[in-house]
């Protein structure tokens, strides 16, 4: 699918969780997307859960198994470029039965390493992160590891 902008791709995902569902997504992230959450979750009955990305175990700790819908990350994150660690984003959503979503507005997947890799706790990987200088609009979801790019 494509999609005018980063904003409207946004939507579209939130507008995917069903009434009642529960979207975890970090304290800190685009303004515009997260004001936008706040908006849908208000006015579909969505449970909105915000964690602290800096803090290893916050996103474990949002999570509620079999209550969570969508797990939305920023990988870098807007604007404090905080880096989140997709391959454990993916592993805790899936566990908690949700779908992981990625917005990697900042570092492309042409500039990410493959998701099914990318570890913060890697030398390899710190070494090759993405530039916070390559721009795209584009995210991820994912059941299995992220890999289809918004």
């Amino acid at each position: 699918m494509l999609f005018a902008s980063g904003l409207a791709a946004v939507a579209a995902v939130y507008e995917t969780v069903p009434g009642g569902g529960r979207v975890v997504a970090p304290t800190v992230m685009y303004h515009g997307a997260q004001d936008w959450l706040r908006r849908i979750a208000e006015r579909r009955g969505i449970g909105l859960t915000l964690f602290d990305a800096t803090d290893p175990d916050g996103l474990g700790e949002a999570l509620r198994a079999g209550e969570t819908t969508l797990v939305w990350i920023e990988s870098p994150v807007n604007p404090t470029w905080d880096v989140i660690d997709i391959r454990a984003a993916a592993d805790q959503a899936h566990a908690a039965g949700a779908v992981l979503a990625v917005d990697s507005t900042v570092a492309s997947p042409m500039t990410t390493r493959g998701p099914t890799t990318l570890s913060r706790s890697s030398k390899e990987d710190a070494e090759s992160a993405p530039s916070p200088n390559s721009y795209s609009h584009s995210g991820a979801i994912s059941r299995a590891a992220p890999r289809c790019w918004i």
